[in-house]
């Protein structure tokens, strides 16, 4: 029987800064909440923002001294009152990382980058939809992209690789949680 092993290395994990990270309402919310500590090699969020439903999500994987963690927060509503609610878990997150990274998390360009055939926005005329923020920080700063409803760009534009790169991130996040959510249209 032949064991393998995969340590990630902060090496590995590299990426080219943006100039302009906008940070989302629903991280800085999170964040002042819940003090997270900004002391980390590299962390990825994923923040999960409805246009038409409260039902925010914010997942952070982190890596800080060749160990990795995660964290899952929801915004719920408990009859009147809106509540951030967190989520860590136990497991490793280490092979986690390992599926991101394998769908090109660290290079993946945002959709308003992506053109079709004739050099069109690929987008859909939608009046509600989810919108997935992608969010990577390591020592040497951050990069920012976003995806706005990739299964069903996806579904339009089945050339275009990158929704389902975008796709296949989400659903690990979730599928880590053991969550049965999918990635919302």
């Amino acid at each position: 029987m032949i064991l393998l092993t995969c340590k990630p290395s902060i090496a590995q994990i590299d990426f080219s800064p943006d100039t302009a990270v906008v940070t989302s309402f629903t991280s800085r919310t999170v964040d002042s909440l819940f003090n997270l500590s900004k002391e980390v090699d590299f962390e990825l969020r994923l923040s999960v923002n409805p246009d038409l439903l409260p039902d925010r999500e914010l997942f952070v994987l982190s890596l800080k001294d060749d160990k990795w963690s995660f964290l899952y927060f929801e915004f719920s509503r408990d009859d009147t009152i809106f509540t951030w609610k967190e989520h860590s878990s136990a497991k490793d997150a280490s092979g986690l990382w390992l599926c991101i990274k394998a769908s090109n998390a660290l290079n993946l360009r945002s959709q308003d980058e992506l053109r079709g055939k004739e050099g069109n926005n690929l987008q859909l005329d939608l009046l509600d939809g989810v919108t997935y923020e992608f969010k990577l920080t390591n020592k040497k700063g951050k990069r920012q992209y976003y995806y706005r409803c990739p299964n069903a760009l996806l579904k339009k534009y089945p050339e275009v690789k990158e929704f389902k790169q975008a796709a296949y991130i989400i659903e690990s996040f979730y599928n880590f949680m053991d969550k049965a959510k999918k990635v919302r249209c």
